[in-house]
């Protein structure tokens, strides 16, 4: 374990190199959203990331950032996967297997890069499910070794994912999806980061 714990910077520079790659493949994104087809450049409020991993943005011209952002794809899902692979033999329980959680988050992950594909309606499904199990199993640990400040955090992610996916599959407040997503994801974010970081001794995690 002390192998796997003695090496959390990983998470940081999987977020900075996923950072670059994605502010320039949001510089390079042609225009165009689902609300104005003609819009210039990139837009936070009314785009989507699997715009930018789009052959061709919505305003018809070709996505010469394409490339950076499923590069970008591909270093966060590493990350992601070593960082939870490290973190679930961490917040070890005797209520949830560890292979139950990483095998959850593989499924999501794997997905992820799948919204790139022609099977982007079927990979947001897959995410949706496997991504809400791997927080309900991750969570079940945390509470297990009494970091409750961790496990509110993953409550407040799960309360904003699961109200995107509404959004997206009902079709209610389409207007404010693409915000909802980035929301959704920075709320993830924080909370690996914090998991990550979080300074708990073998003492700590042996509580019952």
């Amino acid at each position: 374990m002390s192998a796997w714990r003695n090496k959390p910077h990983v998470l940081a520079w999987t977020l900075g190199i996923f950072t670059l790659l994605s502010a320039y493949s949001v510089y390079l994104y042609p225009g165009g959203s689902d609300l104005d087809t003609q819009a210039s450049g990139f837009s936070w409020m009314h785009n989507y990331w699997c715009h930018l991993l789009d052959r061709t943005a919505i305003n018809g011209h070709v996505n010469p950032g394409r490339s950076a952002a499923i590069a970008a794809s591909l270093i966060l899902c590493v990350g992601l996967a070593y960082t939870y692979f490290r973190l679930s033999d961490v917040y070890l329980s005797p209520l949830v297997s560890p292979r139950l959680t990483k095998v959850m988050l593989i499924t999501a992950l794997c997905s992820f890069i799948f919204l790139s594909t022609p099977f982007h309606d079927d990979a947001t499904l897959v995410l949706c499910i496997a991504g809400i199990l791997f927080l309900i199993s991750l969570s079940t640990s945390l509470i297990y070794v009494k970091v409750y400040l961790a496990v509110a955090m993953i409550m407040v992610c799960m309360a904003i994912s699961g109200l995107t996916a509404l959004i997206y599959f009902t079709g209610w407040f389409m207007p404010q999806l693409a915000l909802f997503q980035k929301i959704s994801f920075a709320a993830f974010m924080v909370t690996t980061v914090y998991l990550n970081y979080l300074p708990l001794t073998e003492k700590n995690l042996n509580k019952n």
